[in-house]
């Protein structure tokens, strides 16, 4: 989605998988950890066609696939309602926490009941790794800072300490880290994207986080001004582009 939006915009790139979006990453992580129906926080169309594309077809979403909000999400939460909807839904494999700008404390809630119970069956039955549900945090810091924020006021205290404790956004699979640089270059053959950083472009909006790191990692950088970095501050390392939006692209 984002790779023919780039190319409409009249941006050359050799084809749409030149373009490597935090939900490809996402997508190709499941595919390999044999997940295949993760209950999917985010209010992103795009970040569930990128993981249709990779083959991620069988999620539950909080938005629908043309990104509409789901209203059951907005339900008061209540030990019993929290309970009874995750009843409903016990299939669910894995959580993949994304950008969500209309989080909600019934989201944080059938998160954490989730992981209670993928917890619990865990160490209910032999071959226990397979039996847990991860999650998996695809959120950039200014979004984690909001989760946090809502748990601390949330009124069920397993909440409140589930995002206290260190670890609670389980695997952070984000751009940028060290981590998720050392995939994006490392070999297809090693499940990676073998990305030769000197050819590559890391486009964000954080001067502080992503752009640096991405310096560090020897890329090209390219920041988009918006309601997050809607000023450019002097930096050690200035971007190479930037621009006001991704129209100007």
């Amino acid at each position: 989605m984002y790779a023919e939006k780039l190319i409409r915009k009249g941006v050359e790139i050799l084809d749409e998988s030149s373009v490597v979006s935090l939900g490809c990453m996402c997508g190709r992580f499941l595919q390999q950890a044999g997940v295949r129906r993760p209950f999917v926080v985010t209010s992103h169309a795009g970040f569930l066609e990128d993981l249709r594309t990779a083959g991620i077809t069988e999620y539950m979403a909080t938005i629908d696939d043309d990104g509409s909000p789901q209203d059951v999400y907005k339900k008061y939460v209540t030990e019993q309602s929290v309970r009874e909807f995750v009843d409903q839904h016990p299939m669910v494999d894995a959580i993949v926490l994304g950008a969500d700008q209309e989080l909600t404390p019934f989201k944080l809630a059938v998160i954490v009941e989730f992981l209670a119970r993928g917890q619990a069956k865990g160490n209910a039955e032999t071959a226990a790794a397979s039996k847990f549900i991860p999650l998996v945090s695809c959120c950039p810091p200014h979004a984690r800072r909001k989760v946090q924020a809502m748990a601390r006021a949330s009124t069920l205290q397993r909440v409140r300490a589930h995002f206290e404790a260190e670890g609670a956004f389980g695997i952070e699979l984000r751009l940028p880290s060290a981590g998720s640089f050392q995939w994006l270059c490392s070999s297809e053959d090693e499940g990676g994207y073998g990305i030769d950083p000197s050819k590559a472009v890391m486009v964000g909006d954080s001067l502080e986080v992503e752009l640096k790191l991405a310096r560090e990692a020897g890329m090209k950088s390219l920041l988009v001004i918006n309601s997050i970095s809607s000023s450019v501050e002097p930096a050690a390392a200035p971007p190479d582009w930037i621009l006001p939006s991704f129209a100007d692209a």
